[in-house]
């Protein structure tokens, strides 16, 4: 399985966006009075400043398997920390230890630099 990192762009923000609605669906962690169509709208803007460079040492990837789009990968680099932002696989990619792959990268990206790995504000 040959795993690469992309970097995001515009086109792919649908792509995002779907990664998102639907890994997130298939975790059944969407809210009783989720609004789908306010929360893309919403998303979609916020992932187009990302992929911008409007979100000062973000990074957003698209995630593909073999050539494939499987899933999205936010990375915010700092000088005291590599934080993990953001890792959302399509329900068909979950559970086979792509997750993983990219958590070791960023941490020997992490301990290279000699900071932490951290996702959100816990440390890893």
């Amino acid at each position: 399985m040959d795993i690469v990192l992309r970097t995001a762009t515009e086109d792919d923000v649908e792509f995002l966006t779907d990664v998102v609605v639907e890994a997130t669906r298939a975790q059944q962690r969407l809210p009783a009075d989720f609004d789908e169509a306010e929360f893309r709208a919403g998303f979609a803007d916020w992932t187009r400043e990302q992929v911008r460079g409007d979100l000062a040492g973000s990074s957003t990837s698209v995630i593909e398997i073999d050539g494939v789009p499987v899933g999205r990968l936010r990375v915010v680099r700092t000088e005291e920390l590599v934080e993990l932002a953001g890792v959302q696989l399509l329900p068909d990619h979950q559970s086979r230890g792509i997750g993983a792959r990219i958590v070791v990268t960023l941490a020997e990206e992490a301990r290279g630099r000699g900071v932490p790995l951290s996702r959100g504000r816990r440390r890893c």
